[in-house]
């Protein structure tokens, strides 16, 4: 049994990364199918919140180097994301 768990264990974890890597969200919808087959929910939905942080920092990490070597930086950044919500909002209205 010890076996089995972790080789699913694991394999979540890989569907999770894989997901996560390809699309950059989705990491939970992915590893819970898996480890709900050999765990308690809580203990699940816990280790899907650890894993999602801690993939999502090594992304923050990446995007903040790219911006302090970027001239325009977080001022860029947040005038375009400013200017796309706006766009949007003209269209909805």
């Amino acid at each position: 049994m010890a076996t089995e768990y972790f080789i699913i264990l694991a394999a979540g974890a890989a569907a999770g990364g894989f997901i996560n890597g390809l699309a950059g969200f989705g990491t939970a919808l992915l590893a819970l199918g898996f480890w709900l087959q050999i765990m308690p929910p809580v203990t699940a939905v816990s280790m899907v919140v650890v894993m999602s942080v801690a993939t999502g920092l090594q992304g923050v990490w990446v995007v903040r180097q790219r911006f302090l070597t970027t001239p325009n930086g977080w001022c860029g950044l947040l005038c375009r994301a400013f200017l796309a919500c706006r766009w949007a909002l003209q269209l909805w209205r």
